[in-house]
């Protein structure tokens, strides 16, 4: 069979494991490791991508750009602060990525949501000579419940767990489709960077939810010019491909999305997953046989 084959990028220096998934996807796809390092080979159709934490380097941000420009799919999971959950704080994410993503369409929010239906997640404390182990709820980590129903990918979703999301929404590009694909609940709240505490117990702002339900993952579909349109540069280069009418991805801003460790070692993401891989693939019958 001639397998659709798929690359799964990770930034390097971070503590991102993707065999499960992998392993998982290869059912279906050949699935192999990819890097923005080297040119991606042209019979790869489909990336996925965990976020990155700081800027890519220019080279590396070409190859995604052009890959995008002849017609290849991105799965992105892009957030926009990195979390030291130990040590209970979190920073903004500095990067050149978001610049890249508002071109294709797509803004994220510089603030983490916060979201009264959330995951819990275990705290310790000293109780004299004891160490009491209580679970509460953890506002960073919001249950989805609230997919949109008109679009096949989520339609028959019921659940999804993230880990640390922005809103995302559409960036001023007036031809390109901008479609919502999951939403928290209507208790949400907002955390200011640069620097976040997140601690449950010592930021009384994790117990504020003023704001409505917002969207954190997107399908992006149209015409997108590239990024690199006006550099002198990049735009010289003889197998340049300033355009695409057809681009497609799906961005969703957990950074960690497809990190095995977090949301891709839960059972219910799973589904959203495998979802986004057929559909950017064009396998949407797969979609229709899986959510029966």
């Amino acid at each position: 069979a001639n397998l659709k084959r798929i690359g799964i990028v990770s930034p390097e220096n971070e503590e991102v494991t993707t065999q499960n998934l992998s392993r998982f996807l290869q059912q279906i796809y050949n699935v192999r490791a990819a890097s923005l390092s080297s040119d991606i080979p042209a019979d790869m159709s489909m990336i996925i991508m965990n976020g990155v934490s700081d800027s890519l380097k220019t080279e590396e941000l070409y190859r995604l750009d052009q890959f995008l420009m002849r017609g290849g799919k991105l799965f992105l999971a892009q957030g926009t602060a990195k979390d030291y959950l130990q040590q209970g704080f979190a920073v903004d994410i500095k990067s050149n990525m978001y610049k890249f993503l508002e071109n294709a369409g797509v803004k994220i929010s510089r603030d983490l949501i916060i979201d009264q239906k959330c995951s819990q997640i275990q705290m310790q404390s000293q109780q004299g000579f004891f160490t009491v182990r209580t679970a509460v709820d953890y506002p960073l980590l919001p249950l989805i419940q609230k997919f949109n129903n008109e679009n096949i990918l989520t339609k028959k979703m019921t659940q999804a767990r993230v880990f640390f999301v922005s809103e995302i929404s559409p960036a001023g590009n007036t031809n390109i489709q901008f479609t919502p694909l999951m939403y928290t609940s209507d208790r949400t709240g907002l955390l200011q960077g640069p620097f976040y505490q997140i601690q449950p117990n010592q930021n009384p702002m994790m117990r504020v939810f003023p704001f409505p339900s917002k969207a954190i993952a997107a399908l992006v579909e149209g015409p997108i010019a590239s990024f690199f349109k006006d550099s002198a540069r990049f735009a010289t280069r003889p197998a340049f491909i300033p355009v695409t009418t057809s681009a497609q991805m799906i961005v969703i801003t957990d950074n960690q999305f497809f990190n095995d460790k977090r949301a891709a070692g839960l059972q219910e993401n799973t589904d959203f997953i495998l979802n986004g891989v057929d559909y950017l693939t064009g396998d949407k019958e797969l979609i229709q046989i899986r959510s029966r």
